[in-house]
């Protein structure tokens, strides 16, 4: 029986697992703007920016560079009103609103693929290398490939808050309160699985979130 190649699973689950988290590269975008998703949840470059940002604000008021921190707090927000907005979703009934980004795609537990079905996971695999990545999910799981899709979330409001009560601590001086402000947008990011059935709609404006 034909293996599924051992090479493009491995590429399959490194390309899928996103991009590392300390990336500064974002491009602009309408905040405004709603995507409809049809068959996959985009990943947003720009909520790992403020998380970037945030996590250098951290270390510039460790190092007593507050005029440096207040600039990259700053940053965080206009990048957050102005961008990610254009990803996010509404996951529950209650309103909680969070951006995806990051995500790890695995074979489920437990998944034994005939060998039609080894011959597609190969091909997402090479698809996956040429950066075909939401090509490749979408091929596997519309030919039946039981996948497990985890995503990374940052909550949308409590970033907001914290990044707006990080402004004013370190404007008033109060650097440890807005140490802890940020720190708390780190852990407040949650890892979750999401089916795309479930949140057919991504992006909402500002004022519709809030």
């Amino acid at each position: 029986m034909l293996k599924p190649s051992k090479i493009a699973m491995l590429t399959l689950a490194t390309l899928m697992a996103g991009a590392p988290l300390v990336t500064t590269a974002y491009a602009a975008t309408d905040s405004g703007k709603e995507i409809v998703v049809a068959k996959t949840i985009n990943i947003s470059g720009h909520a790992k920016a403020v998380i970037s940002d945030v996590r250098n604000a951290r270390f510039a008021l460790f190092d007593g560079q507050t005029d440096a921190a207040l600039e990259l707090v700053k940053k965080s927000r206009e990048v957050l009103d102005q961008a990610i907005l254009g990803y996010a979703l509404k996951v529950d009934a209650a309103g909680d609103y969070v951006i995806p980004l990051d995500r790890s795609i695995t074979l489920a537990e437990g998944f034994k693929p005939t060998q039609e079905l080894e011959l597609v996971i190969n091909k997402a695999g090479a698809m996956a290398q040429q950066g075909q990545v939401d090509e490749a999910v979408v091929l596997m799981k519309e030919s039946g490939v039981d996948l497990d899709i985890h995503y990374v979330l940052l909550p949308v409001l409590k970033t907001i808050s914290n990044l707006e009560n990080a402004t004013k601590n370190i404007k008033a001086g109060q650097f440890y309160e807005a140490n802890m402000n940020l720190k708390a947008i780190e852990v407040s990011i949650a890892i979750e699985d999401l089916n795309v059935e479930d949140v057919p709609k991504q992006g909402y404006a500002l004022k519709d979130i809030k």
